[in-house]
């Protein structure tokens, strides 16, 4: 609010700047000679009484400071000195109630029209073109004149002056003529320099006009071109937000608008669609940054106890048992092949060799303690010697371990004995071998194939999965015994990997929303775990690359890589749900709302990065997943905003303006 002897004018924040235009324009009026003579007042300043005037906007009735400072003039009786100026909207969305309405002693209402200068214009270029005259109708009343007074004499005033002008200019022509008769032909010379000095100009003029209008245009086909980029790179918000910084007032550039119903249209599109960067998606929507980095061992259940943590590998002496061979000291390195928090222990397995090459060796085990791993032993038979020639470990949930010989037997040691409630004890006089299959059972311990690895998914600690070139074995936990076999057609035209490290790639273990489980094999084929029964094929795209999966989704989607694409699949019937292609990416995390019952996390949020660039938040994006499309509206208007919708809130930060130069 400004405080002006003689005036006072007020406005909402937002119109601050037009308030202070207004009264340079008042304050700088010139007033008429016979409008002083018949007032006296020679200034806007030396007017008597204290007027007010109000800039209106649909901001106006809600702003508390302005409607306080009409209400004093009100209480005052000065309502007749209240002047307004509408500047945006109408007199019924932009002027206050206490102006508009006034509350008599009777207690009936009075509606009035408050004077107003109407300055509503498309731009506010044309609103201060306007304030030239419309200032008039407020100078009218404070003065004491009719509108019409200050209009007409503002008129014969510039007429006046364009007369005299006139004239000034003819007598001076005149007189040039009568004392230059004789130089005509230098008059006449210069006079058509003039001309062309003249025509020089208005070419210069118009041609800079034409220069500027040229470099707008140029700026917003530039802001496209950058945007077109953004939105190829999966940065579909900030492509929006660079086209709106110049719609709809630049709509007449092609190349902009195109852009931009672009890049409405993916955002509005079914199935996963590109987003922003990790780092302006986290930042509008409150998420925690996402940690990337190593695993950590998870127990058996919530309430287990940790023991401690186990090494990955490390060196230990060789065996030294009665009966043990020679091997050399080394060679004495393990690996963790598995471990139970639960029960304290380790299984580690190595390589030694006795002889000079490699083919004097052989693949023993080392039972380590969780709290101390490098104080374990090394596991043997119950004749004491070592055992050796072991494809495969797996610790049960009794603790018992099960492994697997290289000729196709089964073998099953009890590593612990209770020393008291939860507090198994791992010493080596404590190990002793019993028997594979729990219950009564007619199964032997030899099984149709090799077991090549065991394998692990978090939900299914009630069975045991055995898989080999040829086929998968399903056990039950408790008791252990075997469920059933997978060895068909599928399994082996899939699983013929030369190497056992690259067996069953294509083998994933799921759980549905509902609670059912799935096996998929040879990344195509699907059965129930229940009872292994074959159930579908999942589509099948034709496409000869290796399949990665990733991780699976409470909706119960997988997600998988062919080539540079990632393949959605819905494992209820094997369709797909969506395809997302041509991704320069090559890692995922899902991160939409967690399932609290089996911990998959949702699809609704994918974050797509390059491993190489773990630590670049420019690589990383976020992709959203819509089950139907939003369509897309035909103005300009209505798409603009349905974008800031869909923006959530997200606006242009000052690192991002400085960036692509938008406040230069």
């Amino acid at each position: 609010m400004t405080e002006k002897k003689g005036f006072q004018v007020i406005a909402p924040p937002s119109s601050a700047e037009l308030a202070e235009r207004l009264e340079k324009e008042l304050e700088g009026y010139r007033i008429h000679k016979d409008i002083i003579e018949k007032t006296g007042i020679h200034t806007v300043r030396e007017i008597p009484e204290s007027w007010l005037i109000v800039i209106c906007t649909p901001d106006t009735p809600g702003d508390g400071a302005v409607c306080s400072v009409i209400e004093e003039y009100l209480s005052a009786g000065k309502r007749n000195r209240i002047l307004t100026v509408l500047a945006e909207g109408t007199p019924v969305t932009s002027f206050p109630e206490n102006i508009r309405f006034e509350k008599l002693p009777d207690g009936t209402v009075k509606e009035h029209e408050p004077l107003a200068a109407n300055i509503t214009a498309e731009s506010a270029w044309k609103a201060y073109g306007l304030l030239k005259t419309e200032k008039l109708r407020l100078l009218a009343p404070m003065l004491g004149v009719r509108f019409d007074d200050l209009m007409n004499r503002d008129r014969r005033q510039k007429a006046r002056i364009r007369l005299a002008a006139g004239c000034a200019v003819m007598g001076a022509a005149a007189v040039f003529l009568i004392f230059t008769i004789s130089r005509m032909q230098i008059i006449r010379q210069q006079n058509e320099k003039l001309q062309q000095q003249y025509a020089e100009a208005e070419e210069a003029l118009a041609e800079a006009q034409e220069q500027k209008d040229a470099a707008q245009e140029a700026l917003a086909r530039t802001v496209a071109v950058t945007a077109d980029g953004l939105l190829d790179a999966g940065n579909t918000e900030l492509a929006m937000l660079l086209c709106l910084e110049y719609l709809p007032e630049m709509r007449q550039i092609e190349e902009l608008t195109e852009v931009f119903e672009k890049a409405l249209s993916i955002r509005c599109s079914a199935g996963f669609t590109p987003v922003t960067t990790k780092q302006a998606y986290e930042r509008t929507r409150q998420m925690d940054s996402l940690s990337y980095g190593g695993y950590t061992l998870l127990s058996e259940s919530e309430d287990d106890e940790r023991p401690g943590t186990l090494p990955a590998s490390m060196e230990i002496l060789p065996p030294s048992g009665s009966g043990d061979k020679p091997y050399r000291p080394d060679d004495a390195h393990v690996s963790l092949k598995d471990y139970s928090v639960k029960y304290g222990y380790g299984v580690y397995q190595g390589t030694v060799r006795w002889g000079e090459t490699w083919d004097d060796a052989d693949e023993i085990l080392w039972i380590g303690s969780a709290s101390g791993a490098e104080e374990g032993f090394y596991l043997r038979m119950t004749d004491g010697s070592l055992v050796t020639g072991i494809s495969a470990v797996k610790i049960l949930p009794d603790g018992s371990l099960l492994l697997e010989k290289s000729d196709k037997v089964l073998l099953r040691f009890s590593v612990t004995e209770s020393a008291g409630a939860d507090k198994p004890a791992l010493k080596e006089e404590n190990v002793r071998q019993i028997p594979v299959y729990d219950g009564e059972t007619s199964l032997t311990e030899e099984l149709p194939f090799e077991v090549t690895f065991f394998m692990e998914r978090p939900g299914f600690s009630d069975r045991v999965h055995a898989l080999n070139r040829d086929g998968i074995a399903v056990f039950e936990s408790r008791p252990f015994r075997l469920k059933y076999i997978i060895e068909d057609e599928n399994t082996k035209l899939f699983a013929t990997a030369p190497n056992g490290s690259t067996y069953w790639n294509g083998t994933y273990l799921a759980i549905l929303p509902d609670g059912s489980r799935r096996i998929i094999v040879g990344e195509q084929f699907v059965y129930d775990e229940e009872d292994g029964s074959f159930l579908f094929e999942m589509d099948d795209f034709g496409q000869s690359s290796g399949v990665r999966f990733l991780t699976q989704s409470s909706e119960g989607w997988l997600p998988l890589w062919r080539g540079n694409d990632i393949y959605v699949i819905d494992l209820a019937d094997g369709h797909t749900v969506d395809i997302i292609h041509d991704l320069r990416e090559t890692e995922f995390s899902l991160c939409g709302p967690e399932d609290p019952v089996y911990g998959n996390k949702s699809a609704s949020v994918m974050l797509l990065y390059s491993s190489v660039y773990t630590d670049k938040s420019a690589d990383k994006y976020y992709y959203e997943y819509r089950a139907e499309e939003i369509e897309v509206p035909e103005t300009l208007e209505e798409q603009i905003a349905l974008a800031e919708e869909l923006l959530n809130g997200r606006e242009l930060i000052p690192a991002e303006r400085r960036r692509y130069h938008l406040d230069e």
